[in-house]
């Protein structure tokens, strides 16, 4: 035997025992995914490989190392196309299934290696035609993985010139998803720009955001209130105990308070919108003012409301009164009153506020219920907002219009209604970016268009 073939033969040694162990060391690899998988086998098949202790490149030790390299890009190959072709993980490639595979097509190779050791060491042509078979199937490998990524690339680019459209989210037992998206349709620039600024009118125009302070202040008021009555009820709060009153006491004030101050950011919001929208003099602003002058004149309780809030702020914080009463049978009550004599008092002199009443005020039998005041505020306060949005939302109904055209390009299909706002569904980009339209805006939509029709 030639010092070439020992050469040969130790080096083919070498390396079916650094494959043998590379085979073993599979098992200390773990991965929650096949393709993260074949990502840590490459790692350390490569490990502390370089040029320099890399075999001769005509020889049969060569062709262990690039058949393993080869294969491990074939798994690696196959790891990646089940996870382009799969959406639901459920049932794509595990990191143990793909792991099984490896080893035993690592151990195909392998077993020949063992084999040249004790039968026989192939030929210079064996291994030239293995190293070329090799080489043939790494090139399949690679064009395969170009054809891949330039489909990803086409299907990219068709994306990236297809960014709007309507999609469609739906729930489906054969996805363990939380939710699915779909394309509909598709959009040009043009027709997304017009429904989704249409349908963004009409949100701020149903969220009335000053409209729904007051509410929401007025739910506070109320909740605090109750919550002192259920406290007293429950044995949880004695009457007797004067910190523990004047402490609820304090803090029925204070959202009382922050209701009034609603009530006059309402006002005072609602008049600057007019004046940005249309400016200053215009017939649209007076018309916004006239609104709120006539429902101070011709409301008791709103009038009187909105100058409580003066009397607070500028006289008297505690101008008002407390009843709490726990009857044996009967309905318990928690009231809040208007202190009617501190309220004449402290406006004797102010003549600017020409709507207050003071006749009705100073006839009254009994001082009035600030929670009965606000109860017959509530409907003429909704009457007031209406007509604020024909002025600060003169295209409503085109708008309703509009989004109707956009529901009726969901074609009556069941889901998560939403606007596409960038390219998607692709392995790269997968969801899109996009907004979801709240049911609520577009039943609103639908029922103005049916009221205006």
């Amino acid at each position: 035997m030639s010092d070439d073939e020992t050469t040969d033969i130790a080096a083919l040694r070498e390396w079916v025992g650094i494959l043998d162990t590379f085979i073993v060391g599979l098992d200390d690899l773990s991965s929650d995914t096949s393709i993260s998988f074949c990502e840590n086998a490459s790692d350390l098949w490569t490990a502390g490989i370089s040029v320099d202790t890399a075999p001769e490149p005509t020889s049969a030790a060569m062709w262990i190392f690039f058949g393993t390299a080869t294969t491990i890009a074939h798994a690696t190959s196959e790891a990646a196309m089940d996870q382009t072709n799969t959406p639901d993980y459920r049932n794509r490639i595990t990191g143990e299934e793909i792991r099984g595979a490896l080893r035993s097509s690592l151990q195909e190779i392998s077993r020949t290696g063992h084999g040249w050791l004790t039968e026989g060491h192939p030929t210079d042509n064996e291994v030239a035609q293995k190293i070329a078979d090799t080489g043939s199937t790494l090139k399949r490998l690679l064009e395969s993985a170009k054809q891949l990524v330039d489909e990803q690339a086409a299907e990219d680019e068709a994306a990236a010139a297809d960014p709007y459209g309507a999609i469609l989210g739906y729930r489906t037992p054969e996805v363990d998803a939380s939710i699915m998206f779909t394309k509909v349709c598709s959009f040009s620039k043009e027709e997304n720009d017009r429904y989704a600024d249409a349908y963004s009118r009409l949100q701020k125009l149903m969220d009335c955001e000053l409209f729904r302070h007051v509410s929401d202040e007025n739910e506070r008021f109320c909740d605090t209130l109750i919550g002192v009555l259920t406290d007293i009820r429950d044995r949880k709060l004695s009457l007797t105990n004067d910190d523990a009153m004047d402490e609820r006491r304090r803090k029925i004030r204070s959202a009382l308070i922050s209701f009034l101050n609603a009530l006059q950011s309402h006002k005072e919001q609602s008049i600057r919108a007019a004046m940005d929208l249309y400016k200053r003099g215009s017939p649209q602003l007076k018309e916004v003012q006239t609104h709120f002058d006539d429902l101070l004149k011709s409301s008791f309780d709103y009038g009187w409301l909105f100058a409580m809030r003066d009397a607070l702020f500028h006289g008297d914080i505690n101008a008002f009164r407390y009843e709490f009463t726990i009857r044996l049978h009967g309905e318990d009550v928690a009231n809040v009153f208007m202190d009617r004599d501190y309220m004449l008092r402290f406006f004797k002199e102010d003549r600017n506020k020409t709507w207050l009443k003071r006749r009705e005020l100073e006839e009254r039998d009994a001082l009035p219920s600030i929670l009965d005041m606000i109860v017959a505020v509530q409907p003429l306060m909704a009457q007031l907002q209406d007509r604020l949005d024909e002025i600060l939302y003169p295209d409503r109904t085109a708008d309703a219009a509009t989004v109707v055209e956009l529901i009726e390009r969901f074609e009556g299909r069941e889901g998560v209604y939403a606007l596409q706002a960038g390219p998607g569904f692709t392995p790269r980009f997968k969801i899109p970016p996009h907004n979801r339209l709240a049911p609520r805006v577009l039943a609103y939509a639908q029922g103005l268009v049916a009221d205006s029709a």
